[in-house]
């Protein structure tokens, strides 16, 4: 397994690739907040990620309710810096919003004068769904970077998921997809030893999958 490696110049004077390579998790945060004109840039580019076929089969939770952060700090392995983190947001895979609009748009009807018949959202569409979520996340997360705001992915918010979506009332055809906490870092000194990460031949191939060695 490699390390980060060391780039160029030239790669190093592109800020988006500068930003992207050298990007943290941040886990311990100033108290600090995160400004409203801040957190609205963050939510423009989050609005402005890929999505498919521009649906936005997504929605976001911001949790500012301190009850319920501490609920995600337990459910998340006992995690303290949920209920401390200074944004806190649910990304919610979300192809209730388009059921909706069907049947109030009086689509569903009219699709019965041309012999169409409506289907309830399957599998495929919940990973659809999933996919753009994520890709929100993403997206959001960058942002914040960019605006000297760090983040951290809370990978256990799927293991509980039904609680979790019970404590947030998620309705039929939504799904927890990820949690992400914002905030300023405490240190902006980067690390010692970088994170490490798979060889790039043991990720990326070609025409078909390959056994990867790492």
């Amino acid at each position: 397994m490699n390390g980060l490696k060391t780039y160029s110049k030239e790669i190093l004077m592109n800020q988006t690739l500068d930003l992207l390579l050298k990007r943290r998790t941040h886990r311990s945060f100033s108290a600090e907040p995160i400004s409203a004109p801040d957190k609205r840039y963050i939510q423009e580019a989050t609005l402005r990620a890929p999505t498919a076929g521009n649906m936005m089969f997504y929605s976001v939770i911001e949790v500012t309710d301190q009850g319920a952060r501490q609920q995600l700090a337990r459910l998340c392995d006992n995690q303290p810096m949920i209920a401390t983190a200074p944004l806190v947001w649910l990304f919610v895979s979300d192809t209730r919003k388009w059921v909706n609009y069907y049947f109030e748009s009086g689509t569903v009807e009219k699709g019965k004068d041309l012999a169409v018949s409506w289907r309830a959202p399957g599998a495929g569409d919940l990973l659809l769904a999933m996919s753009d979520a994520l890709i929100a996340a993403q997206t959001a997360v960058i942002a914040a970077e960019s605006l000297g705001i760090g983040s951290c992915y809370i990978g256990d918010i799927l293991e509980n998921h039904e609680q979790i979506s019970s404590l947030f009332n998620l309705p039929q055809y939504t799904a927890v997809a990820t949690l992400v906490i914002f905030g300023h870092p405490k240190s902006h000194e980067p690390l010692a030893f970088p994170a490490i990460r798979c060889p790039l031949d043991s990720i990326f191939m070609e025409n078909t999958y390959t056994e990867p060695h790492l």
